[in-house]
């Protein structure tokens, strides 16, 4: 079942309390390539931001640095903490949402383009159009 919700900038608007979140194995792979003490932060803060998504319907709070970096599909980023970011993707409008990768601040740009790949694989996969 689709959930259509009109978007801004992006960012979907209405009812967001059903969405799903998923991990993807590329996501787990990174999350596990970090130390223990990170790790815990970086699911504290995906879980905080999971509960934030489902109890709004329109902009995030401040602190939440969520936007846009692709289009085709449509991936965001999304900063964790001030050393973190993670990427993640929408599917069926904003019925599920799945985590793609998770990546320090200093190697954004190979994290970027890592999760691009990912995100069309996963796309491409589903059939999504």
């Amino acid at each position: 079942m689709e959930n259509d919700c009109a978007r801004k900038d992006g960012l979907y608007l209405g009812s967001r309390s059903d969405t799903e979140f998923f991990v993807e194995p590329g996501f787990q792979k990174a999350l596990k390539s970090l130390d223990i003490s990170s790790r815990a932060k970086i699911m504290v803060l995906i879980n905080r931001f999971q509960e934030v998504w489902r109890e709004t319907t329109e902009d995030l709070p401040a602190g939440y640095d969520f936007k846009i970096i692709d289009r085709n599909p449509t991936i965001h980023q999304i900063r964790l903490g001030s050393d973190y970011r993670a990427i993640l993707m929408f599917l069926n409008g904003i019925a599920e949402c799945h985590w793609i990768t998770v990546f320090k601040k200093g190697n954004q740009a190979q994290g970027i383009a890592s999760a691009k790949l990912q995100a069309r694989a996963l796309w491409n996969e589903r059939g999504e159009k």
